[in-house]
């Protein structure tokens, strides 16, 4: 309902209430009471002022308008600000993440390994970021001497890795040492009498230029020149490395992964049980003389400083038949 029809029923019966003379408004009402009267000069004033304020209208509304897509942009912008820093964020820990990536190279290892500290049962106490699989990964591709092998990797509660070789062969896991730790390596060569210089010693760090494959060639050269252990417990502890070897590999009815603890809290029983449970060790004997490859000499020091260690009486028959030879 217009205004005018509310203003006519608002009237009915009263007195009129006109609009002020010469409004547009006054005429209307003028009409619906039936005075309607040649239309004033003021009405075309009137109108233009009405005109002129829905111009003003369009123009509020248009600056609204304006205002709602400033803020719109503004937002917009806002937004797009939030999504750059997030992708430099992201691009920053991707180069972090790439850069430690690279740092983590087969050298670096290597390098880490080297330069470790020799552990109890032949293992190597070092510091790398590589994962313990990538190290594993990285020896065994780029490393012929360990690819029959088998060794693990711990971390620490400090971060610092523990490579461990696996077996008890006592050749294997000082190839390991002497392949990939320098003091461990500088250790057995002074306690071996293979008097390697520094240098030398150098040489065969993984990844230099002389191939790791070499420093096994310089130990068996050195053998073939007769150059054996002088030190007896060295020997001592290659001969007992072998006997566990032997009985290792006779134990049977026992996993392969719980021999290891099965040999130590057995061992006496077991290498009781190798001669046959009469103390009968001849065959056993002739084994660790084809195996370790020594002098009757070596092998009498040996033998005696392991059964000053341990107390076995296995080896009083060779030691008396060779000792004055």
């Amino acid at each position: 309902m217009k205004w005018v029809d509310a203003l006519k029923v608002y009237n009915t019966g009263k007195t009129w209430c006109v609009p002020r003379k010469g409004s547009p408004e006054h005429a209307e009402v003028m009409k619906i009471m039936g005075k309607s009267k040649v239309e004033s000069p003021a009405a075309p004033v009137a109108a233009a002022k009405m005109s002129v304020s829905k111009a003003e209208a369009v123009k509020q509304i248009k600056a609204h308008k304006e205002k709602e897509e400033k803020v719109s942009s503004m937002a917009a912008k806002v937004k797009e600000r939030k999504a750059m820093r997030l992708l430099k964020a992201l691009v920053v820990a991707r180069r972090v993440k790439k850069a430690a990536k690279a740092s983590v190279t087969p050298s670096a290892i290597f390098t880490s390994l080297w330069e470790g500290e020799p552990s109890e049962n032949n293992s190597i106490r070092f510091k790398s970021a590589a994962s313990n699989a990538d190290i594993i990964k990285t020896i065994r591709e780029n490393n012929a001497s360990t690819q029959s092998l088998a060794f693990t990797v711990s971390t620490s509660s400090n971060g610092s890795k523990l490579i461990t070789p696996q077996g008890s062969s006592y050749q294997v896991e000082r190839a390991f040492q002497t392949t990939f730790n320098r003091k461990a390596w500088v250790a057995y060569n002074d306690a071996d009498g293979d008097k390697y210089s520094a240098a030398e010693i150098d040489k065969f760090k993984p990844g230099s230029s002389a191939p790791a494959a070499a420093a096994a060639s310089a130990k068996k050269s050195k053998k073939t020149a007769n150059k054996e252990p002088t030190d007896p417990s060295i020997v001592g502890n290659h001969i007992e490395s072998e006997l566990r070897e032997i009985i290792e590999e006779q134990l049977t009815g026992v996993p392969d992964d719980k021999k290891e603890e099965y040999i130590s809290e057995n061992y006496d029983d077991l290498v009781e049980d190798l001669g046959g449970g009469y103390g009968v060790f001849d065959d056993v004997i002739d084994e660790l003389v084809r195996r370790l490859k020594y002098s009757k000499k070596t092998m009498v020091k040996g033998m005696k400083d392991l059964r000053d260690q341990s107390g076995y009486t296995m080896f009083d028959d060779y030691i008396e038949k060779y000792s004055k030879k």
